[in-house]
């Protein structure tokens, strides 16, 4: 994934699309002065990915800085708090964090793309309950400090090189039973109804037909009728699946292994 790669001037031109349904809208009359000296001080770093109140810029090979959109901004504040919690609760999973000043946070720069890329990409491997498992615990992680982390959508799951999920984007964070500030509407089973209907069956609770027996789709309509109380609780119910999963494989290997076992005595005779 080679990042966005925009210059800081299509950048200014761009912010104030990226910022205009923020509660602190941006322009370059208040822009952050800091990205700037960013991009000039670190040699050849590159505007690698932009949020709707922060930008995220790469300096080296595997290191990035995320900075407010604006000086002082709010939701900047906010995710250096919820990385200091984490740090009693740490998760392979989610992406770490290694220095905060004001606004600024150095994280780790993962370049395998987004869940949203991959969705795109037939030639690509859709691991799906092994990211299920791994987005499950960094959602755990979250819930045991007390929070939620309230915007996961596509764009918000990341891809090391091991095509392990690297969970990122917390200033939107809010405490368990908080209400959501914002949301992404399904990607796929609704893709052929208009939004006005979208909202219309998804405010009646009347969800896409899954099918039963499948055990993800089991999951999710579990997940739509709010049948599980924690994240913990779905953590443990999807591991289940994984190891269920993982046993039916080797089984399948053993078989193979029984079978040519069979038709090498079969040869002898």
């Amino acid at each position: 994934m080679p990042g966005l790669n925009f210059t800081y001037e299509y950048f200014c031109d761009f912010v104030p699309v990226l910022s205009r349904d923020s509660s602190s809208p941006t322009n370059t009359s208040n822009l952050n002065p800091l990205i700037h000296r960013v991009l000039t001080h670190y040699t050849g770093s590159t505007i690698y990915g932009v949020g709707g109140h922060s930008v995220f810029i790469s300096i080296s090979e595997d290191l990035a800085l995320k900075v407010s959109y604006r000086a002082g901004g709010e939701h900047i504040r906010h995710e250096q708090s919820i990385f200091k919690l984490l740090q009693a609760e740490p998760c392979p999973y989610i992406a770490h964090s290694y220095f905060s000043a004001p606004d600024i946070i150095f994280m780790e720069l993962v370049k395998n793309g987004t869940l949203y890329d991959r969705m795109g990409q037939k030639d690509k491997p859709r691991l799906i309950i092994k990211w299920m498992q791994q987005l499950c615990e960094a959602a755990v992680a979250l819930e045991n400090i007390g929070y939620a982390h309230g915007d996961i959508n596509p764009r918000n799951i990341l891809f090391d090189d091991q095509e392990n999920v690297r969970l990122v984007d917390f200033d939107h964070a809010l405490k368990v039973g908080e209400k959501v500030e914002v949301g992404e509407e399904p990607l796929e089973l609704y893709s052929d109804i208009d939004g006005a209907e979208q909202v219309n069956r998804l405010s009646r609770c009347t969800f896409p037909e899954v099918d039963s027996e499948d055990p993800i789709d089991a999951i999710i309509s579990d997940c739509w009728q709010a049948k599980f109380d924690s994240m913990a609780a779905l953590e443990k119910r999807v591991r289940l699946v994984t190891f269920e999963k993982s046993i039916e494989e080797k089984k399948g290997v053993c078989q193979h292994y029984y079978d040519s076992l069979g038709s090498a005595l079969d040869d002898t005779e």
